[in-house]
């Protein structure tokens, strides 16, 4: 994951949990979202006790799935 991430200017990794969007490609620290309250997560419920994550891009509103609770 390459780049900064607009809300704290600090470099995007994985270490500080960071995730970019499957549309826009804008990336950003996810804590930095939610500390900014522009960080939606939808909880979906699948088959077989598997479970997965929809979020909305603050960027350009795009939503993609994740297989992890990026909430955590």
């Amino acid at each position: 994951m390459l780049g900064d991430c607009p809300y704290c200017g600090d470099l995007l990794t994985s270490e500080l949990r960071s995730v970019t969007c499957d549309n826009c490609g804008d990336g950003f620290h996810i804590q930095c979202a939610k500390d900014a309250d522009e960080f939606s997560v939808e909880v979906n419920s699948r088959l077989l006790g598997s479970t997965s994550y929809t979020l909305d891009c603050p960027h350009c509103g795009d939503s993609w799935s994740m297989g992890f609770d990026p909430r955590g």
